[in-house]
């Protein structure tokens, strides 16, 4: 149970309760195809963190293997469902992604996304209470496999 201010511009509300009807909901997301030039983008942002690596190749083909991470630019802005938490919050801030490669994933590839929220819970921090809500996406390629999983949790604070 999560005491939040009230919508409606009274008091506080008393009893306000999370409600997690839509924990383990799966919801559709997007389809992309895998072009070169948004691998080349891609490319330039990794250099821009680090020292060029078997990766920067400035030719690309179909076919051509791209690095596990261009997962996680394609979730860049993801359409993750606005939910509502029964949570009044100021701030939003991910709480530390974790990505895992399942299998390859090509120029010309076309990766479908599904997300699925996984939980909702609160904590107390040292500026209030902060609601955890954990998104999970997937992504399979055009032949249905699953070649990656992204666990997303999200942070709301009062």
């Amino acid at each position: 149970m999560v005491k939040g201010p009230d919508l409606t511009g009274g008091g506080l509300q008393e009893d306000l309760k999370l409600n997690k009807s839509l924990v383990g909901k799966t919801f559709p997301g997007e389809s992309h195809r895998i072009e070169p030039q948004r691998v080349l983008e891609f490319r330039r942002f990794l250099d821009c963190i680090g020292p060029s690596n078997t990766w920067q190749k400035p030719i690309l083909a179909e076919g051509e293997q791209v690095h596990p991470m261009f997962l996680n630019h394609l979730s860049e802005g993801r359409g993750l469902p606005e939910i509502f938490v029964g949570f009044h919050h100021r701030h939003r801030t991910p709480g530390g992604e974790t990505l895992e490669a399942l299998a390859p994933i090509h120029i010309g590839d076309t990766i479908n996304t599904t997300s699925r929220l996984v939980d909702m819970y609160t904590k107390k921090g040292r500026s209030g209470t902060m609601l955890f809500v954990v998104w999970e996406t997937e992504f399979t390629n055009q032949g249905g496999e699953l070649v990656g999983r992204i666990r997303l949790p999200l942070i709301y604070t009062q």
